[in-house]
């Protein structure tokens, strides 16, 4: 079982600082490969609450959570194992709204002490639509430099961008800043013309040329664009993409997302507080 932490806040302009309204508990649940034992149920909400964590000035909440073109990609791809714990990181600013680096440092100093295996970097907490195409770079690169250089913990970044171009070349510089996987959200502005068959083409042209694992991000609650469960059981086939964060909510979708990829190498992740336990009770159902 793969688990997300998530902690949902504003861009503000005070370091490290949250409205009260907005430190609300959201978390990301994977339903992978639970196994049919009535311990299960109980050993899980356990961990749940004793992993809750706080850090400073953050409310912090766990939430439970591959056909390239090159045979190194497939390879990759396979090797990547996401799970564990990830805290979607914040991305702190400044009064000016340039990004705290020094604030970054600090957060990811804490985290890199916490048995975390990754941090999730540039997700929807991370505000990443209010960053220049610069700036998201350097911001892999940095949360990359901050980690201790004996540290194994995974970077997953959100390199998802509206043109198909400028999201391969996104995830292409992330990987180089030092993103082990990227997540690709819908594009979405031309909403019109986000049918099935032009999003299918997005996320392979994507994985095709993207040299780390790609994670699929439908939240259609910001994009407006569901990918439809066709398009999902298809792309699991693609050896790059390993799997899918699916934020929509519909719990009977998430059931036969499962369902329809229990044969190929794909995590299904499901994203909000509100749908946890019925995640969790499919992934006990079906057994896997």
């Amino acid at each position: 079982m793969m688990i997300f932490i998530h902690d949902w806040s504003a861009r503000t302009s005070e370091i490290g600082q949250c409205p009260t309204w907005q430190q609300q508990l959201t978390l990301a649940v994977l339903s992978v490969h639970c196994v049919n034992n009535n311990m299960v149920w109980k050993s899980l909400l356990t961990s749940i609450r004793s992993t809750v964590l706080r850090v400073p000035g953050r409310s912090v909440c766990v939430s439970a959570v591959g056909r390239a073109a090159v045979a190194s990609q497939a390879s990759l791809a396979h090797q990547l194992d996401l799970r564990g714990v990830y805290p979607p990181m914040p991305t702190p600013f400044l009064k000016d709204e340039t990004i705290a680096y020094d604030q970054l440092a600090s957060n990811v100093g804490v985290w890199s002490k916490m048995p975390f295996r990754g941090l999730v970097v540039e997700g929807s907490n991370g505000e990443y639509v209010y960053l220049t195409p610069e700036e998201r770079v350097e911001l892999v690169s940095r949360v990359r430099e901050f980690l201790p250089q004996d540290s194994n913990k995974l970077i997953l970044a959100g390199s998802g961008c509206e043109s198909t171009r400028d999201t391969i070349a996104m995830s292409q510089k992330m990987a180089a800043a030092g993103a082990d996987a990227v997540m690709i959200v819908t594009p979405s502005y031309y909403k019109g013309g986000m049918k099935d068959t032009a999003l299918h083409a997005h996320f392979t042209a994507v994985a095709d040329n993207c040299p780390v694992p790609v994670i699929l991000y439908s939240v259609p609650a910001f994009t407006v664009i569901d990918l439809s469960l066709d398009v999902i059981a298809d792309l699991a086939h693609h050896p790059n993409i390993i799997g899918i964060k699916e934020s929509g909510g519909d719990i009977a979708k998430i059931g036969s997302i499962v369902q329809k990829t229990q044969n190929v190498d794909f995590q299904v992740i499901a994203g909000s507080a509100s749908f946890l336990l019925a995640t969790l009770q499919i992934g006990k159902v079906l057994q896997f």
